[in-house]
């Protein structure tokens, strides 16, 4: 049963109570905090309940969904938002949206990003682990060196709740579904059966439901689990915490958010610890010697093959390095 094509259709009617304006003030806290981005990711983006108020407001968004029918929902809506894309971001560019159907566990877009948000729990649609694993690395790829990648998933005590609360309901005059549940303890996963009656329009359905069924699958993870895969990854741990707050999850979280961040320097800085040469330092993940960049000289190789780290303390008989916070990079320089 394929998941997220009818349902696109009546999405927006049944998701209207859903917390957008919550993960938009989460979204923005973190940007406070860390650094106002520019490109924005919205990975899983849905029928853009999320991409299309960060573009009102001047951000320029790539919306990838892995559902056409979602896609062409959210196309319509942006199409028909009067004077779309005048808004400013803190950069003074003007935001809009470019709609992407891609896989989350591979996406790729020809530029990285600022920031990579996925919301509304969609990462607990990846069903295996190196699922996860796929998605994070290629999200990882995807960011430019001290971009942030925020998002929610449901707790597994929130996935086990599903399965002893079911079944819903819900009848209005419009619209009406049945929704149950099934829950497997071993693979903290559950999945989720809907029937929706909708409503005709028009003379000729006059009084008709239209009868269609769709199935969705989730899996939760450990929080431990989804941070240690994190941080193998490559990402450094920002903010942890739950329920669109900043305290730390409990046992009764619902909701757990993590904002991530990737290392400050260009990631081709990779290799076993070592020593810049004398004369040489970085800024911005560049090799340099005073007076100018040197590319091609034995000294600015061996250089490009040592880890240069911010946690790490680099020294040298001739004096120690120290670094510095130059916006999103970092500055390595001898005193």
């Amino acid at each position: 049963m394929r998941s997220y094509r009818e349902f696109a259709s009546v999405y927006d009617r049944l998701m209207e109570d859903m917390p957008y304006p919550e993960w938009l003030s989460f979204a923005r806290g973190c940007w406070e905090k860390y650094g106002m981005p520019k490109t924005v990711v919205d990975l899983g983006c849905g029928t853009g309940n999320i991409a299309i108020p960060l573009a009102k407001s001047g951000f320029r968004i790539f919306g990838i969904d892995l559902s056409a029918d979602m896609l062409s929902v959210a196309r319509a809506k942006w199409e028909s938002v009067p004077q779309r894309g005048i808004g400013r971001a803190s950069g003074g560019e003007e935001g809009g949206i470019r709609w992407l159907q891609q896989d989350m566990r591979d996406w790729e877009i020809p530029e990285h990003v600022d920031c990579v948000l996925s919301f509304c729990d969609s990462l607990n649609y990846l069903t295996e682990p190196e699922d996860v694993i796929a998605s994070f690395k290629h999200t990882y790829a995807g960011l430019r060196p001290g971009g942030l990648f925020l998002f929610d998933v449901h707790a597994p005590s929130q996935l086990a709740r599903y399965g002893e609360e079911q079944p819903f309901v819900l009848d209005d005059k419009d619209i009406a579904y049945l929704w149950t549940c099934e829950y497997d303890p071993e693979r903290q996963e559950v999945e989720h059966e809907l029937t929706f009656f909708v409503r005709e329009e028009g003379a000729a359905g006059a009084g008709l439901y239209r009868r269609f069924e769709e199935g969705h699958v989730q899996r939760a993870y450990e929080p431990d689990w989804i941070a240690e895969r994190l941080a193998e990854t490559g990402f450094e741990l920002l903010h942890r915490c739950a329920d669109f707050s900043w305290s730390a999850p409990t046992a009764s979280s619902e909701r757990l958010f993590f904002c991530r961040e990737t290392p400050g320097l260009k990631r081709e800085c990779k290799g076993t610890v070592g020593h810049l040469p004398d004369g040489l330092f970085l800024i911005g993940g560049s090799v340099r010697r005073m007076g100018g960049t040197h590319r091609s000289s034995p000294d600015v190789e061996k250089a490009k093959r040592a880890i240069v780290r911010p946690s790490n303390l680099f020294r040298k008989k001739s004096g120690p390095l120290r670094h510095r916070r130059q916006g999103p990079l970092f500055a390595y320089e001898r005193f």
